[in-house]
C-alpha cells in the first residue's frame, strides 16, 4: 500500500501468475493427475478388498490379485502423498497381508495334498493287481 498526495493506492498485478515448469513442462508444486481424497482412496480399496474375497470364495485364486493391486496402488505412490493418505494405508496395509496369508496358506494346503497324493496313488494301484 502506498499513499500519494492523502489517498491510499494499491497495487494491482497485471497479465497471468508465473509457474515454474519442471524439465517435462509440469508446474511445480502441482498434482499430476486427478486428486484423490483419503476416503475415495479407502472407499475403492475397501470395494476391491471385498471382490478379492467374492472372487477368492468362487474363483480360487483370483482374489489375492485385487488384494495385491490394492496394496501395489497405494506404495507405488510417493512418500509424501503416502502420508497425506493413512485411511488408504491402511486398507492397503490389510489387503497386503491378507493376500500373503492366505497364498502362504494355499502353499502350505497345496503341499500337504501333494504329499498325501502318491501314497493314496499307490495303495489305490495297489487293489487293482
Amino acid at each position: 500500500m502506498t499513499v500519494v498526495h492523502g489517498t491510499v493506492v494499491q497495487g494491482t498485478v497485471v497479465g497471468q501468475p508465473v509457474v515454474w515448469e519442471d524439465r517435462w513442462g509440469y508446474p511445480v508444486g502441482q498434482p499430476v493427475g486427478p486428486v484423490v481424497t483419503d476416503d475415495q482412496g479407502a472407499q475403492s480399496g475397501w470395494f476391491l478388498y471385498a471382490i478379492g474375497w467374492a472372487l477368492c470364495c468362487c474363483f480360487g485364486p483370483v482374489g489375492p490379485i485385487f488384494w495385491l493391486v490394492v496394496g501395489c496402488r497405494h506404495f507405488c505412490k510417493p512418500e509424501e502423498e503416502r502420508k497425506r493418505l493413512p485411511q488408504e494405508g491402511q486398507v492397503a496395509s490389510v489387503s497386503l497381508v491378507t493376500a500373503l496369508l492366505t497364498m502362504a496358506l494355499n502353499l502350505v494346503l497345496m503341499t500337504m495334498l501333494l504329499g498325501m497324493m502318491p501314497s493314496s496313488v499307490s495303495r489305490s494301484a495297489d487293489r487293482f493287481r
